[in-house]
């Protein structure tokens, strides 16, 4: 997988193959003549193509060089959507879900936190682990975020979408590293989802449910 030169928000400036960087002015509010709604400065980037549906696991990390003038800066999964280009982050969408590092909480589907992980900042390193599991004929996602080698927050599961690796951020002179499986992870936690979770025969009931039951279970 690479990162996508066309699906990304107009503050995203892709420096190489794996350095990514923040070009916009963040946390400004422009506010509109008659209504005065907010206008949010968050750009993301996905990848050229989706996680492929039948690998084991996919994993891919960041590493952040440079947290700029906020911890704005937030990782995870999306579809790509052009409209979720700009004015979004991971997590606010539909089939999508992001950890942002300002606040440290996991977003799912909506732009109000469902979860507590923890912040990251400045050298941290964050990974994303992305697990297909297949019941009957439906494909469900479940999604784990790690911290410098510790898994934080709890799984999230998302059905049959396709899913992108994407990077959302609205913090000035923000730069990240990537890598999306190029060369060697320093934290490779691919697989490390408690196997408990993922035994099919125990969570086989809960899957054929609802997304939402599972969501609430994890």
């Amino acid at each position: 997988l690479a990162w996508s030169l066309t699906d990304r928000g107009k503050y995203i400036n892709c420096i190489d193959s794996s350095l990514i960087e923040y070009t916009g002015s963040g946390r400004d509010w422009d506010y509109l003549v008659n209504n005065k709604n907010t206008i949010w400065s968050w750009s993301l980037i996905r990848t050229v193509t989706c996680i492929p549906e039948h690998s084991k696991h996919f994993y891919f990390e960041v590493k952040i060089l440079g947290d700029g003038c906020s911890d704005d800066i937030a990782i995870g999964v999306s579809t790509n959507h052009p409209r979720t280009r700009n004015e979004r982050m991971p997590g606010w969408d539909k089939d999508s879900i992001g950890l942002c590092g300002g606040d440290g909480n996991i977003y799912h589907d909506f732009m109000s936190a469902v979860a507590f992980a923890e912040k990251f900042t400045t050298h941290d390193i964050l990974g994303c682990e992305v697990k297909p599991i297949h019941v009957q004929e439906s494909t469900f996602y479940v999604v784990q975020f790690f911290k410098n080698g510790r898994k934080i927050g709890p799984p999230r599961c998302i059905e049959d979408a396709q899913l992108y690796p994407t990077i959302g951020m609205r913090s000035p002179e923000a730069v990240v590293e990537t890598n999306l499986g190029q060369s060697d992870f320093l934290y490779d936690m691919r697989g490390k989802l408690k196997d408990s979770f993922l035994n099919i025969g125990r969570i086989q009931t809960k899957l054929i449910s609802t997304v939402k039951e599972i969501n609430n279970i994890c």
